[in-house]
């Protein structure tokens, strides 16, 4: 099943097809799941392969966007639960272990931060500033409505809008810069590592600039989660344990 597309295709073997012409969302259906792909411009072939839940390349074309989604449902009730406990346990491990030993993944950044000349490390504060805008805009929306909208408050925001945005801007990017650099000639493993240290490092970043503040410690351990369970199971999936991420966050705090 295609919806909403222009494309000229041909069926593949498998149950996918391959596309020629396509410059809007297209959504495609099959046994296995469901894939979103959303790019526009390319003189080659796009084409998306429902068994292995990635978007194959082959062209000699640009690509303005790719944002890549997919999962079976059965694999996101058995993957989101174990994403939720991955990131919880993981922050609540990382924070004993920074406690207790005074280690933690964010001094590699700490350090390089402290080697660089003042201009870079000023850039990216800027850089970290400018990728966090959206969620700073929502938070700033969100608190002018001063409660007069019904539902519209910090935790609807955080557990339903947040994770939509950030996931797209984030795991959306990591997986466009992973298929830049496999295009590219980057090996898969090298590609998957750079684009996962980028995408999580600006994520933490976005949320605080300071690599020894707790926050971005601990978000530097949920953004690895949400980065694997793109890659592992989709978008979708990445969506939904940031969104529970953040309701066992709110309940933690709440009443512990």
């Amino acid at each position: 099943m295609v919806a909403r597309s222009n494309v000229e295709g041909e069926a593949l073997p498998g149950g996918t097809a391959r596309h020629r012409f396509c410059r809007e969302i297209v959504i495609m259906g099959f046994l296995d799941g469901l894939g979103l792909m959303c790019y526009n411009g390319t003189s080659g072939l796009i084409y998306y392969a429902s068994q292995a839940r990635r978007i194959l390349i082959s062209n000699g074309g640009n690509i303005a966007t790719v944002l890549i989604g997919s999962s079976s449902f059965a694999n996101l009730a058995q993957a989101v639960p174990c994403g939720v406990v991955a990131s919880r346990g993981g922050t609540w491990l990382a924070r004993e272990i920074d406690s207790r030993f005074l280690l933690n993944l964010a001094q590699p950044l700490d350090w390089l931060l402290n080697q660089v000349p003042p201009a870079v490390a000023r850039g990216w504060c800027h850089l970290t500033r400018a990728v966090g805008a959206p969620q700073r805009l929502i938070s700033t929306a969100t608190a002018a409505t001063n409660g007069r909208l019904y539902l519209v408050n910090d935790l609807t925001v955080s557990v339903l809008v947040a994770p939509v945005v950030e996931e797209l801007i984030f795991r959306g990017g990591q997986e466009a810069l992973r298929l830049a650099l496999a295009r590219y000639g980057v090996p898969a493993m090298a590609a998957t590592t750079i684009a996962m240290v980028i995408s999580q490092t600006l994520f933490a970043g976005a949320h605080n600039p300071d690599p020894r503040n707790a926050h971005f410690k601990q978000m530097l351990i949920c953004g690895i989660v949400f980065g694997v369970m793109m890659h592992r199971f989709g978008l979708p999936a990445a969506m939904m344990t940031h969104a529970l991420n953040n309701v066992a966050d709110e309940f933690e705090r709440r009443f512990f």
